[in-house]
């Protein structure tokens, strides 16, 4: 049976939205379903469950009618769960997985069995290796498929490559010091992934039960070392953007450890409408997200369209019905806030159709790196050292990429004040928006570092109070940009500078101090 509609998983509200080269990066990789809170969903048939004990290391369950949800805090360092009880001379466990949050290529989740002298409680709290190879587990990887571990040694991609959208069972045995790892697919078949016998030596404390491992979320890693850095020129189209990570072109995408991309030829998929209508159902089957940029006035529920007035911009596909003939959309408007869209398959292509200029489209897969991203402290502590000094970060990517030649860091204050007038930065709220999206980044990073037990509270209340005054200015300077739209503010340039000249006072301070207790933490 043919699939009639999908929906990809978005975040409708992505954390960083000034332009869409990132907002659309951060609506796939900062979703709920690679970095939120519950990581794990699963339902148990054990008929031994009301023995069952719990561990866990920054995370906890929500159970009922043995059905379990897992959280936990989204900026953990290593988080884990268990369920466990004493294991029979013959036993079995059985698990339903809904959901296994895909929060980079690393993470575990399945069944184990432990054996050995130690109970299982000091075997959690163990640092002892030799302990820990007394474990045999069977599951799913979440870069690899099902997976095995038999005295530490793995053997992955197992039947099946992994589908974040895609439930699995799971089954354990225990017989005559035998254990035994299955996996399924469906409701019928059960496909032996591996077994091993325990030596009878280590059958004294033997512990069956859940093992999730969900690792740390790349995506945080990533996005915390990052986005320090800013660029700025009046004289530019984009005024003001960050320049942590280096662009292609002018207009397109970051690199990101969490998704791929890649540019598609328009002519060859627009020889008509159905042909591009099937490109459009196989990439969102296959988990592609499709980037266009449509004349939004032919659109209803854009400002362009309820104005009728021409807009040509970026839209990401994350869905179609094609059974009502429906392509789900998320833009950004013109106020510069995402909008979710249900655009009729006729409306969709007369508006894609409209734009001239359409060479290429892009397909977005969200696609971690096999090697996950570790919070990078170096990085940080170069990121502000780079905007104190204004130092021109472009000139890093060496012979690939062509440096851009604007103010950086600080110094994108002196570019915005010495100016005759304000009317570009007042006319262009882009700029009063990527400010006060920058300082809010900041306030979150150290909160992340404060969590991922780098920082301490105390050490950083200063630094937090100081945070705090610069986001609050940011604030009053982007409310008095939005005000101007509507009538003209009273002394406006006067008071932009005043606050511009007050934040760049207060950044020096508070980022200087950030970077010499983050240099003492290394």
């Amino acid at each position: 049976m043919k699939q009639s509609k999908k929906v990809l998983p978005i975040q409708k509200m992505p954390y960083i939205r000034s332009y869409t080269w990132h907002a659309f990066l951060h609506a796939i990789a900062g979703n709920e379903m690679f970095a939120g809170d519950k990581v794990a969903s699963f339902s148990l048939v054990d008929n031994n469950a009301a023995e069952l004990k719990s561990y866990g290391v920054d995370a906890y369950a929500e159970a009922a009618n043995m059905k379990y949800e897992i959280f936990t805090n989204s900026y953990a360092c290593d988080p884990r769960y268990y369920l466990y009880r004493r294991c029979m001379e013959e036993d079995e466990i059985m698990m339903n997985i809904d959901f296994f949050e895909f929060a980079n290529q690393w993470g575990r989740m399945g069944l184990f069995l432990k054996s050995g002298t130690d109970t299982m409680e000091e075997y959690l709290k163990s640092s002892d290796e030799k302990s820990k190879k007394n474990i045999d587990c069977g599951g799913v990887h979440t870069g690899k498929g099902f997976f095995t571990e038999i005295a530490n040694e793995y053997t992955n991609g197992i039947m099946w490559k992994p589908n974040y959208q895609t439930p699995c069972r799971l089954k354990i045995t225990y017989q005559k010091g035998k254990v035994s790892f299955y996996g399924s697919l469906n409701e019928e078949e059960w496909t032996l992934l591996n077994e091993s016998e325990v030596e009878p030596s280590n059958q004294k404390e033997l512990y069956i039960g859940v093992r999730i491992v969900p690792e740390s979320k790349d995506y945080y890693n990533w996005l915390y070392s990052n986005y320090i850095q800013l660029r700025g020129s009046l004289s530019f189209g984009t005024p003001l953007d960050y320049s942590t990570i280096p662009m292609r072109d002018a207009n397109y995408y970051t690199a990101n450890p969490c998704v791929v991309f890649q540019k598609v030829n328009y002519y060859l998929l627009l020889e008509n409408i159905d042909s591009f209508w099937s490109f459009i159902k196989d990439s969102i089957n296959n988990n592609r997200y499709i980037e266009v940029i449509l004349e939004e006035k032919y659109l209803p529920g854009y400002w362009a369209n309820g104005n009728q007035q021409s807009r040509y911009h970026q839209n990401l596909i994350y869905g179609y019905d094609d059974e009502n003939k429906k392509v789900l959309l998320l833009g950004i408007d013109t106020n510069g806030y995402p909008i979710i869209n249900v655009a009729e398959k006729e409306k969709f292509f007369k508006a894609l159709e409209a734009y001239p200029f359409q060479t290429a489209i892009y397909t977005l897969e969200y696609m971690p790196d096999e090697a996950t991203y570790p919070l990078d402290v170096k990085q940080i502590v170069k990121g502000l050292n780079d905007f104190l000094t204004g130092r021109n970060n472009s000139h890093d990517c060496g012979n690939t990429l062509k440096p851009i030649e604007c103010a950086y860091g600080v110094d994108i204050y002196d570019e915005f004040i010495k100016k005759d007038d304000c009317e570009r930065f007042t006319g262009d709220f882009r700029i009063a928006f990527t400010l006060r999206e920058h300082k809010k980044i900041m306030i979150d990073r150290v909160q992340f570092l404060i969590d991922k037990k780098i920082l301490c509270e105390g050490e950083t209340e200063e630094i937090r109070a100081l945070l705090e005054e610069i986001r609050g200015i940011s604030e009053t300077v982007l409310i008095l940009v939005l005000k101007n739209k509507g009538r003209p503010v009273k002394n406006l340039k006067e008071r932009v500078i005043r606050n511009l000249e007050r934040m760049k006072e207060l950044e020096i301070q508070c980022y200087g101090k950030l970077r010499d207790l983050l240099q003492e933490s290394m």
